[in-house]
């Protein structure tokens, strides 16, 4: 339902590869936790 609204999202983790002070590669892992506010 459109009328919903997330709070509160937590826990974003990015790594890197770096060479020759460049970022090479990298990777994002996205684990989150979040409360869903609405109507009751």
């Amino acid at each position: 339902m459109a009328a919903k609204t997330l709070r509160n999202i937590r826990s974003l983790y990015i790594s890197a590869e770096v060479d020759n002070s460049r970022v090479t590669n990298y990777r994002i892992n996205a684990k989150f936790t979040f409360d869903l506010e609405g109507e009751k």
